[in-house]
């Protein structure tokens, strides 16, 4: 559910939904601990790996809707982004 007073069933709260379970996928946190992260998943992952992903969802979670991504097309569009980022960064033979 979007942050209130936003109503569900939008488009936008459609992303702020795909966000949080961007959010549970990745760290492991029930959607109620939004946005915190484990001190222990920050120093067990790469970190830019996984601040290229948070910033993603970061954004997908923004309550204010001017700063939330404008559509899922957009969002998808971040996500290829970091998705090249790291296949980019990956060893040769590991991609």
């Amino acid at each position: 559910m979007p942050p209130p007073p936003e109503p569900p069933g939008t488009p936008q709260a459609d992303i702020y939904a795909l966000g949080i379970v961007l959010y549970v996928i990745f760290t492991g946190c029930e959607p109620d601990r939004f946005p915190d992260v484990a001190t222990t998943l920050v120093e067990t992952a790469n970190p830019a790996d996984f601040m290229r992903v948070n910033a993603v969802i970061l954004r997908a979670c923004q309550p204010d809707l001017a700063k939330r991504f404008a559509s899922a097309k957009e969002m998808a569009e971040a996500l290829r982004e970091v998705q090249s980022a790291l296949a980019r960064e990956m060893p040769e033979g590991l991609t």
